[in-house]
């Protein structure tokens, strides 16, 4: 279960409407949520949440990432509106905004280079940043 308190605004400015500037919503997860970002990752103009979710124990662990979109009434949607498996061998993850595009990506470190998500939503495409041979970063399998 995830739980957060916070405005759950579109990322462009809008008037505020009149009560309480919060709510906590909580969230139900399959898994253990292991990572949460808000961004706005399908370049509605509007914050979602990006959340990595694990299932069960290394070397069987499902690992999976998810987009809940923000609901027009306020609130994000209390299950994802998008899923995909993590990449093996990711160890970790930043977001930026690349390309100047609308949305931001999810840049994701491996030890070949970065894997970039464009879209995290129904356009939503996949590309590799390599580094050169041999490589300067290294990701360890999970020793459990």
């Amino acid at each position: 279960m995830l739980a957060w308190a916070g405005p759950f605004a579109p990322l462009r400015a809008r008037a505020q409407p009149a009560g309480p500037a919060f709510a906590v919503q909580s969230i139900a997860s399959a898994g253990r949520s292991v990572a949460a970002e808000f961004g706005d990752f399908d370049g509605d103009g509007r914050a979602e949440l990006l959340t990595v979710v694990v299932e069960g124990m290394a070397p069987d662990e499902k690992r999976t990432l998810h987009v809940h979109a923000a609901q027009p009434e306020g609130g994000l949607a209390p299950t994802p509106t998008w899923s995909a498996p993590l990449p093996p061998g990711v160890a970790t993850y930043d977001v930026a905004d690349l390309d100047g595009a609308p949305g931001l990506e999810v840049l994701l470190l491996d030890r070949a280079g970065i894997r970039v998500l464009a879209g995290a939503g129904a356009d939503a495409s996949w590309r590799r940043i390599l580094v050169p041979a041999p490589p300067t970063i290294a990701v360890r399998p999970d020793e459990r």
